[in-house]
């Protein structure tokens, strides 16, 4: 049963009480204040929150705790200001009348779009997966997609990682609410769609390139919404609105022949769903029996669709003592890995990278990393401008709504102290 709590104003309380149905609605408790609701949400008991949408009620805190306990958010539009303060805290449900709440409760059906051979060709997936270990998965993830975009395609980044997700502070956006999260709970509703996952997502801009991305979360904790079926249609709509999407995939899967737990969830249904992979490798001995105690899942769960191996973190400097070569060797006796490609490690581009809140790609494009990653992405690009002349070419569709990200600007170096300062503190 659906147990509601109320965060308004008295004077609004006063209205709304009035014609609330308590027995068609449960009512767990009401506050007036922000301070308290914060509060009382930390006591559990409610599942959905009505928010008055004004500025000083429905704040970015209620917002945070809200998705962060796995509560649905209702925003309450009481005057001409709410559709847009509800629009800056990324809430897409809304009502004018507790009458409408039913539907929330009770919503029709809608069905994900068609996609036929005769219509358009849906863009192409791809899951940048790697074991425990910071093999690299943030850093490919979204400097591959930035080359990609760089080509002129429509892109998409997914933040999957439910356990450590690091995409938006990587690219220097401050999220108020998880794209991926948000987008799995109307996934869950059968209420997604399009224009859903176009204001969710933030868009990232840096020198002409222009990613889209849908943010994920670092709390690791557990979100009853993000199941198999609803990553699936997160998936499955996004490509049919961007030509690329690129997938963060977290570590965690499923052994062969046993049902996902919750955390395993999200990267094992992207390996059986995506229509590329590729698994990561951090070049170091501990990278490598890592990578050699699961690969075989995850080979299994591809089902015979590509999966290279991918070699991450070579240090040049120590080809010439053979180190490259000994982690060759090392993957294919206990991997069974005997082609595999390389990227070189550039520490001092993937530091400054960080602090400029940029990807490697566009920080560095002339270094080792980037040179390897463009071989990495070569046939991606063929394959999704094949796509694209399959059905003619689209023109990039239009928001519906800016992005809540401001323009990026030029910065002095104390100007870059101060946005790092911000993301490190919105982290906790």
């Amino acid at each position: 049963m659906s147990v509601w709590g109320v965060v308004a104003s008295a004077a609004i309380w006063q209205v709304v009480g009035k014609d609330w149905d308590k027995d068609a609605l449960p009512l767990g408790w009401v506050s007036f204040s922000t301070e308290e609701a914060n509060t009382l949400l930390e006591t559990g008991g409610i599942s959905h929150l009505l928010v008055e949408a004004r500025a000083d009620i429905l704040h970015e805190s209620l917002v945070g705790a809200a998705d962060s306990h796995g509560i649905t958010l209702v925003a309450l539009i009481t005057g001409q200001a709410g559709e847009e303060v509800a629009r800056q805290r990324g809430v897409p449900l809304r009502v004018r009348q507790p009458a409408d709440l039913h539907e929330i409760l009770h919503p029709h059906p809608i069905s994900l779009p068609a996609v036929s051979d005769t219509a358009t060709t849906p863009g192409l997936s791809i899951a940048v997966w790697g074991p425990t270990g910071a093999p690299g998965r943030t850093t490919v993830a979204t400097s591959v997609a930035s080359l990609m975009a760089g080509r002129g395609l429509r892109v998409l980044v997914i933040d999957a990682d439910t356990r450590s997700g690091a995409i938006a502070p990587a690219l220097g956006l401050l999220d108020e609410v998880p794209g991926f999260i948000a987008s799995c709970r109307l996934a869950d509703r059968d209420q997604v769609t399009p224009d859903d996952l176009r204001r969710l997502a933030h868009r990232y801009e840096h020198g002409g390139v222009v990613v889209d991305v849908l943010t994920g979360v670092t709390s690791g904790r557990h979100y009853p919404e993000v199941t198999a079926d609803t990553v699936a249609q997160v998936v499955a709509m996004s490509q049919t609105i961007w030509e690329v999407v690129v997938i963060d995939t977290g570590s965690d899967i499923s052994p062969a022949g046993r049902e996902p737990q919750p955390s395993e969830t999200v990267a094992t249904t992207c390996l059986r769903v995506a229509d590329e992979a590729i698994a990561l490798c951090q070049a170091t001995p501990v990278g490598v029996a890592r990578f050699a105690r699961v690969i075989d899942d995850a080979t299994t769960l591809r089902g015979g669709k590509p999966f290279p191996a991918v070699l991450n973190g070579v240090d040049p400097a120590r080809r010439s003592l053979s180190d490259e070569a000994t982690l060759r060797e090392a993957l294919r006796r206990f991997a069974g890995v005997s082609t595999l490609q390389v990227i070189a490690r550039d520490a001092a581009a993937c530091r400054q990278a960080e602090m400029l809140g940029v990807s490697v790609a566009d920080c560095a494009p002339g270094s080792a990393v980037v040179s390897g990653l463009k071989a990495l992405a070569g046939g991606w690009v063929e394959d999704a401008m094949a796509r694209r002349r399959r059905h003619g070419s689209a023109a990039p569709e239009p928001r519906p709504a800016p992005s809540r990200r401001k323009p990026r600007q030029k910065t002095s170096g104390s100007g870059r102290w101060r946005i790092l300062t911000k993301r490190v503190f919105a982290l906790r």
